[in-house]
């Protein structure tokens, strides 16, 4: 069905304008008996050693963040631009910052051992500049995660005269887009400037069943990058 949706183009906009604070007021706060448990979550929490300090940007309602601190013990912290998604996660006792500039909040930064940017770099315009501060303030690892405009249903829809649907609420909500082979380029480019920075691995966090993972650049919608120096 989720690949038929995506050749066809059977999207209904969820949000009539990107606004990131209506997107968030749909949502509740974070509770066990509420916190549903994604692929994706447990996918990032096996490359994260239990205890590590961890940063996430983006983190929205913080709950990753709740779902690290619960099951895996890590110090958390989260960053987001959205004043109703730091609202609910302080409420759940995430700890968690609005900021308005990201790269200068990074500047301003301690050290983590691991910085998380899930469902994120695809939403601005210049990651290259946010992953420059990432690359100076993490210790083991940065995890990255990115639709793959890459996979087949993308490729067929572009062979059609249409371009890929990498979007669930508003079609302007993502602008950047990757491949896998396209992302591991741009993250080792030199003029980038990521101080050394190398993919150590890609996981397919959500795709077609066994294809997925073995040729996760055709068949896998989502990705996980581990970065390391």
């Amino acid at each position: 069905m989720k690949f038929l949706e995506e050749f066809l183009g059977t999207k209904k906009y969820k949000l009539l304008k990107l606004d990131y604070d209506s997107y968030w007021s749909t949502r509740r706060m974070l509770s066990k008996s509420n916190l549903k448990i994604k692929r994706r979550d447990i996918l990032i929490k096996e490359q994260i050693y239990p205890g590590a300090s961890v940063l996430d940007i983006g983190c929205g309602d913080g709950r990753l963040i709740y779902f690290l601190q619960t099951t895996n013990k890590n110090e958390c912290k989260g960053l987001d631009v959205s004043k109703r998604a730091i609202f609910l996660a302080k409420k759940s006792g995430v700890r968690a910052a609005r900021v308005k500039n990201l790269v200068e909040a990074l500047k301003h930064e301690g050290k983590y051992d691991y910085v998380i940017l899930s469902e994120f770099i695809e939403h601005i315009s210049d990651p290259e500049s946010v992953l420059k501060e990432v690359s100076k303030i993490f210790k083991k690892a940065v995890i990255i995660t990115i639709p793959n405009i890459g996979h087949l249903s993308c490729r067929l829809r572009l062979l059609t005269g249409r371009f890929p649907e990498c979007w669930k609420w508003h079609p302007g909500e993502h602008v950047r887009f990757w491949t896998k082979v396209d992302f591991e380029k741009w993250i080792v480019r030199s003029d980038n400037n990521f101080m050394g920075l190398r993919v150590r691995k890609f996981i397919n966090i959500e795709g077609t069943p066994i294809l997925g993972d073995l040729i996760p650049s055709l068949f896998s919608y989502n990705l996980l990058a581990l970065i390391t120096k």
